[in-house]
């Protein structure tokens, strides 16, 4: 036993009161536990325990007139207010057996501080002090707080048999408080491992979250990989998966690690830079240079979460908010456009950072130093989105100077509403319209009387499907059949089936330039689609097609893709006037503007193929 009456420490009002009203009733009485820890670490304590071989009944007595909380009577422990505070104190015991793997099935009170701190989890948690007595060690957890080591109280062995979770404990430990764990320690819970699994899913998340939030998560989650994926085996996949890309030096699960430790010490940011990549395996393959390609893995990673998120008991909040995150990784920033806005007002500005940090983290976790380029281009995005909040008031449909309510009266109805005033919030954001009720609603009346289609048609190289399903794009199997119609006016029906489900439309278009149209369409039931087939154009095929609607920084881009054509496929993007510009994923491949070249539009087709254009 080590005992060192010089060591003071200055301890809060209400412990000082709780220990000398204890010692003058005759019992002995000390700080315990991971206060004291911190106190011989120079930290302040959160909170303290007593430890004092009054017994429960013997407690009452000396706490007489104080309020007293029976907080685990029947494991010696009572929680009594002075002034104010809460003072959780219990009496020395002595644990029976462990038949969960988690609490002793029953407790023995002794008289022994000694025999107390023997059934301690780790040796620095197992000293004690009381200011007149100084402090009392006796399995040398000083030592080991002085060598920044961790080890079990006694036989490793029989604590991580007796409660398993003190396995997490361990690792928990050695990464807040930077210390090693001892190599017996080590041994056992490399060897005791499996019994996590015996442990509620709620205290594997609490422990866990702890670790995760430390600055030692990286080094920890490397060195005991092994015991992590007992209760998180979707990290399996993921060590030692050599990506084969030139944007990384590391295979997948070392540049988890790093990425975790570049991201900002929050539980979503960890989470979330946890999770981002856990789908990439399943996602991975290489095309004829060999370069490693991991289309689709953002979604798959963001089910992965919300799947361990869902078993591991989070709250929804915490689980909707990383699984968004996590969705959304791999979205390229793009701060001169109104990407950001459109992130602050359907998310807000804490969702907008957030994404900002995880990026950074993703990208920092790359490679062994950043590039110029990669670093300025975070810069640009991080800076613009704080020049954002600071210069523009926050949009949304909340704030919007008109309400459902106004647009009744312009023959606005049901679902149109929605859509009229989310076309509203985007003149805004855009700079179109300003927020004010009277400009809101002659901008809404000009579009419902004369709701003119602008768009533009590009003929592109055949895109990467995968890529396109990846980032969001829905996928329809479209039938069209032309109708007979006046000159000037095109009329079709159209069979669209998207993810099993069926609809039918009816469509009449009159062209008034090049680049634009007056369209109306509605939806019909198949009695009269199949009533309307009657009327089909008979010098016209029927137009079959696969539709990827992808939504892109603003826009949404529709992807048809037709049988008789293998290297090349068309793009349409609706524009609500015919200068606007828009932006194009990186992947997709213009061969070159067919707006004005009336043989690709949907109407000629069914009459006549063009050839396939001659690609290189």
């Amino acid at each position: 036993m080590k005992q060192n009456s010089s060591k003071q420490f200055t301890l809060p009002s209400p412990v000082l009161r709780a220990l000398h009203l204890l010692t003058g009733s005759g019992y002995e009485a000390y700080t315990v536990g991971g206060a004291v820890r911190d106190l011989l670490r120079g930290e302040e304590p959160k909170d303290y325990d007593i430890a004092t071989d009054a017994t429960p009944d013997e407690m009452k007595a000396v706490f007489d007139g104080f309020r007293v909380i029976e907080t685990g009577i029947k494991h010696g422990t009572l929680t009594v207010l002075i002034d104010g505070e809460p003072i959780e104190i219990t009496t020395y015991r002595v644990d029976g057996v462990y038949t969960d793997a988690r609490h002793p099935d029953s407790v023995s009170f002794t008289r022994s501080l000694k025999e107390d701190a023997a059934r301690r989890d780790f040796t620095v948690n197992a000293v004690a002090y009381h200011p007149d007595v100084g402090i009392r060690d006796f399995f040398g957890g000083r030592a080991d707080l002085e060598a920044k080591l961790l080890r079990t109280v006694g036989e490793s062995r029989k604590r991580f048999t007796e409660d398993a979770l003190r396995i997490l404990r361990a690792l928990r430990f050695s990464a807040v408080l930077g210390y090693e764990i001892e190599k017996d320690t080590s041994a056992a819970i490399h060897m005791l491992k499996g019994h996590l699994k015996e442990v509620a899913s709620e205290r594997i998340r609490e422990e866990f979250l702890k670790l995760l939030l430390s600055d030692g998560a990286e080094r920890v989650l490397r060195e005991y990989a092994d015991v992590i994926y007992i209760f998180l085996p979707e990290i399996g996949p993921l060590i030692g998966f050599e990506q084969k890309n030139p944007h990384h030096d590391y295979d997948v699960w070392e540049h988890t690690l790093h990425a975790v430790s570049a991201a900002p010490k929050t539980p979503v940011l960890r989470l979330a830079a946890l999770f981002h990549d856990f789908g990439k395996p399943s996602c991975f393959f290489t095309d004829k240079e060999g370069i490693g390609h991991f289309y689709g893995h953002a979604e798959r990673s963001a089910e992965i979460a919300d799947k361990i998120m869902r078993r591991l008991r989070f709250d929804n909040e915490t689980r909707e908010r990383v699984v968004l995150l996590v969705r959304t990784h791999d979205v390229l920033p793009m701060p001169k456009t109104r990407q950001f806005a459109r992130i602050r007002s359907k998310h807000g500005d804490a969702f907008l950072f957030e994404w900002l940090a995880l990026i950074r983290a993703d990208r920092t976790g790359q490679k062994k130093q950043l590039s110029n380029d990669v670093e300025a281009s975070i810069l640009e995005a991080e800076n613009a989105a704080r020049a954002l909040v600071a210069e523009e008031e926050r949009m949304s449909l909340a704030s919007l100077a008109i309400r459902g309510d106004d647009l009744t009266p312009l023959g606005f109805r049901g679902k149109e509403i929605g859509d009229a005033l989310t076309l509203a919030l985007n003149a805004v954001l855009e700079g179109k319209e300003k927020n004010e009720k009277s400009s809101l609603l002659r901008f809404l009346a000009d579009r419902k009387s004369a709701p003119i289609e602008c768009e533009r048609k590009l003929l592109i190289r055949y895109p990467d499907t995968e890529k396109l399903l990846s980032l969001g794009a829905s996928k329809s199997e479209i039938i069209q059949t032309y109708l007979m119609a006046d000159l000037g006016t095109t009329a079709r029906v159209r069979k669209r089936t998207t993810d099993g489900n069926t609809k039918y439309y009816h469509t009449v278009k009159r062209r008034i330039s090049p680049l634009s149209a007056i369209e109306e369409e509605r939806e019909i039931e198949r009695g009269e689609y199949e009533a309307l087939l009657k009327t089909a154009d008979a010098t016209r095929n029927v137009i079959q097609k696969t539709r990827y609607a992808l939504p892109f920084e603003g826009h949404l881009l529709e992807i048809d893709v037709y049988p008789f054509w293998k290297a090349q496929a068309v793009l349409e993007c609706e524009l609500s006037r015919e200068d606007e510009e828009f932006t194009l994923p990186s992947f997709i491949s213009v061969l070159r503007d067919v707006t004005e070249d009336v043989s690709y539009k949907n109407v000629s087709l069914a009459k006549q193929i063009p050839c396939e254009d001659k690609i290189p």
